[in-house]
């Protein structure tokens, strides 16, 4: 992280304690069956499947939720089929919130993607939000405008550090329920290892920055609850 890092979110108090996550990373360009493994999907997923027409976004999607099947099915002891997701939105009621797995209220589950890079977050400790993003991504004329807290812009700051910037944000809205109905140029950049309050309605969350090994793309995760310490333990999905 460059050393012109944005200003923190205020902290909560207190913080202790120790939640734990885990996190599957898989990369879509490898995984070269994927379409042979759409059997456990459900029909929802499906249709979206179906309604990405740019191939990439379609494998990206496709991996993301195999992986995510596979993944739970192990954390609950179920085939990646017979899980059943709950996806309305609470705020307009339509199915397309954050997937909450029925029949297991204490298993937190979040998910992301980019066309080459997919992330699966679980929990039973807390609320989960995770994030990847390609740094790429914040090349865009306007970036900051749309993603940064006016008190955080700056021409110090490289194309890192925005884009760590966003996925802060967009894991711990993710890990209180909020997505981005949250203009994120409104809040501050959350700083990892920190129980910090993002909204003022909401818990306090702690995020932790994730060390991808890649250049090209950055990450977080969230915890919606006040840590002391988060510990995550990343998995690399096996390519087929």
């Amino acid at each position: 992280m460059p050393p012109s890092v944005p200003p923190r979110a205020p902290d909560a108090a207190p913080a202790s304690g120790v939640g734990r996550a885990d996190a599957w990373f898989a990369h879509p360009g490898r995984s070269v069956a994927w379409e042979r493994r759409l059997g456990p999907l459900d029909p929802l997923e499906r249709g979206r499947l179906a309604a990405l027409r740019e191939p990439m976004a379609a494998r990206a999607y496709a991996v993301l939720h195999v992986l995510a099947r596979d993944v739970l099915g192990q954390v609950v002891g179920a085939k990646p089929g017979q899980l059943v997701f709950d996806r309305t939105c609470a705020r307009c009621g339509d199915e397309h919130g954050s997937p909450r797995l029925v029949g297991h209220p204490g298993v937190h589950v979040s998910l992301s993607r980019t066309p080459d890079l997919v992330a699966v977050a679980v929990s039973t400790d807390a609320p989960v939000g995770v994030d990847v993003e390609r740094v790429a991504a914040t090349r865009f004329a306007g970036f900051d405008g749309v993603a940064m807290h006016p008190s955080e812009r700056s021409r110090d700051l490289d194309d890192a550090a925005r884009a760590v910037s966003w996925v802060r944000k967009e894991a711990a809205l993710k890990a209180l329920g909020a997505g981005f109905v949250v203009d994120p140029a409104a809040l501050r950049t959350p700083q990892p290892g920190r129980a910090v309050l993002v909204l003022p309605d909401r818990p306090p969350v702690t995020v932790v920055d994730l060390p991808l090994g890649d250049g090209g793309h950055v990450g977080a995760l969230a915890l919606a609850a006040a840590y002391g310490t988060v510990e995550v333990t990343a998995h690399e999905a096996p390519g087929d």
